[in-house]
């Protein structure tokens, strides 16, 4: 399980070489305003409606988890070269769009090849890690960048540094998909001939109450898209942060996503996913609350604080909740088709609102957030009973 351990650690300290700085590096290295940042962010969120069903769907399918993997962070590092040797607003768009098929297809192809290594390895009578014990390397990686940066970025320098970075991190992420396990073994049975993956996971993702579930996490992620775009540029420009802290401020909240990451298992038994999916919600409109009326850098920086339980609680329980309701025949779809229907869509509009709005004011992109979280929290209060994870096949 060691490959399977840095292929978390390594995809995921790629994202974190780009994620912190880069809204950043937009405004003040290549001179962006705050529209064609929201459009910018909104462009590259087109690959998410197309890179992770397919790619999950021909995991279902058997294709080679390895050459999937492979070919992601393959166009992960060319379309980083093309960034990093462009300086037009067209070249920045294009080569963020070539980035974002990458960036979509990384998480859900992550989470489903661990599920079915974890299924195929049940039948086997082999015991597995627990998700979040591995999910725990990719907060560990995300953090790595930081301390690299930190030291690379001399005070008020530019951040251009960030994409040779992230490069490295994705060629070794790139060489490691040589020795990832492969879940195509095992008492596992191959999938049905006359069902198609893609359609059985929508059937169950949009039946009942899901839907509810489904409504919930596309409003926590509008909340989430303008802090991860404009939370960096609020820094900077309006609270008057040195750019190259923004890995530190970062990782002040990843640190702690990390500690409360191993008692996963421990939260979810006693406090139940929707729970946990509600105080994630609550948890991320007191976060952009604190931001949108911090008068300076310390209180908004505080605010961090909270990324921990809002991780747990918004972005690693629904995995986990998605993945209960899953049958074996297209556990990989599941996480696929709740990107492309869910996730995807809302952040596009997101980003898109997150651009208009900060071009007024960027707390306005936060005061927005705050309502949207409340009614993520009061759409995941109304799920009632978490789910119980089967075993079938469609």
């Amino acid at each position: 399980m060691r490959h399977l351990r840095l292929h978390y650690l390594a995809g995921y300290a790629m994202i974190g070489a780009i994620t912190p700085f880069f809204p950043e590096f937009l405004r003040s290295g290549r001179g962006f305003d705050a529209a064609g940042i929201g459009t910018i962010f909104a462009a590259s969120q087109v690959g998410i409606m197309v890179a992770p069903v397919l790619l999950t769907w021909l995991a279902d399918r058997r294709v080679s988890p390895r050459v999937l993997s492979a070919v992601v962070f393959a166009g992960s590092i060319a379309s980083l070269v093309g960034l990093w040797s462009s300086a037009s607003f067209v070249g920045n768009l294009f080569f963020y769009v070539v980035f974002g098929f990458a960036f979509a297809a990384l998480f859900p192809s992550m989470d489903g090849l661990y599920f079915a290594v974890q299924r195929r390895r049940s039948a086997e009578g082999l015991a597995t890690p627990p998700y979040h014990r591995i999910r725990v390397l990719g907060t560990i990686g995300f953090i790595v960048p930081s301390a690299v940066l930190l030291a690379l970025v001399p005070a008020g320098g530019g951040l251009e540094v960030i994409l040779p970075v992230a490069v490295g991190f994705a060629v070794l992420a790139l060489i490691n998909c040589a020795w990832l396990p492969d879940p195509r073994g095992g008492e596992v049975k191959e999938t049905k001939a006359d069902t198609i993956p893609t359609a059985d996971a929508a059937r169950t993702l949009f039946g009942g109450k899901t839907v509810l579930f489904c409504l919930g996490v596309a409003c926590v992620q509008l909340s989430h898209m303008g802090y991860y775009v404009f939370y960096p540029v609020h820094l900077v420009q309006s609270l008057g942060l040195d750019g190259r802290w923004l890995g530190a401020v970062s990782t002040l909240g990843v640190v702690a996503e990390a500690v409360l990451l191993l008692g996963f298992g421990w939260f979810t038994q006693r406090l139940g996913l929707v729970r946990m999916l509600t105080l994630g919600a609550v948890l991320t409109g007191v976060r952009l609350a604190a931001i949108a009326t911090a008068s300076d850098a310390a209180w908004a920086i505080a605010a961090n604080l909270l990324h921990g339980p809002i991780i747990l609680g918004t972005l690693v329980a629904p995995v986990v909740y998605i993945n209960r309701l899953a049958g074996d025949s297209f556990r990989n779809s599941m996480q696929g088709v709740f990107v492309v229907a869910v996730t995807g869509p809302s952040k596009i509009l997101g980003n898109l609102l997150a651009g208009w709005l900060a071009g007024h004011d960027t707390r306005w992109v936060f005061a927005c957030g705050v309502a949207t979280a409340c009614m993520a929290a009061l759409l995941f209060s109304r799920l009632g009973s978490d789910p119980v994870e089967e075993t079938r096949q469609s």
